[in-house]
């Protein structure tokens, strides 16, 4: 039996919708993806809008996976946040203390006892400064581990876009 030429027609037909949707479809995913990486990169974190998915294909996790690092980069730059406020509070009660550690050892140079009871003050506020240096310290090891995961998770997702459009 010879093939039509009408179906042959409409299969080449058919054949041609489906590449020009696969093709526009391919292209804008990859367009999504841009544009949010430029994004993340050259503005504000917290102004990039996550890409819309569903996770059915490889695009599809791509996104979710930008999305992702979006989210723990957002986490980063809020602990990034709270941890400045905690050194401008320290700093603050810092300063706070200096003035009164100051002040009150004019006051207290009358006496000995004074002179004791002011180095008992003093001790306590270093252990209190070595508690919050320590809290200091935890926090930065915290920022360093999200970095680092936010960087494989970007490599991660650079290297799927990469073999996704050879």
């Amino acid at each position: 039996m010879e093939p039509r030429p009408l179906a042959i027609i409409l299969n080449i037909i058919t054949q041609l919708i489906a590449m020009i949707y696969f093709y526009s479809n391919f292209i804008k995913k990859n367009k999504k993806m841009t544009e949010v990486l430029n994004k993340m990169n050259s503005s504000n974190l917290l102004k990039v809008n996550p890409i819309d998915t569903d996770i059915s294909d490889e695009f599809a996790y791509n996104h979710f996976l930008t999305n992702q690092l979006i989210s723990m980069f957002r986490s980063l730059l809020f602990q990034t946040a709270e941890f400045g406020k905690t050194i401008s509070k320290n700093a603050s009660d810092l300063m706070r203390i200096s003035n009164e550690t100051e002040s009150t050892s004019i006051e207290q140079s009358t006496g000995i006892k004074e002179i004791v009871s002011t180095m008992e003050n003093a001790t306590n506020l270093s252990h209190n400064i070595e508690n919050r240096i320590n809290d200091v310290t935890e926090i930065a090891k915290l920022t360093v581990e999200k970095v680092t995961q936010g960087s494989d998770l970007l490599q991660k997702s650079l290297d799927s876009i990469a073999t996704v459009s050879e």
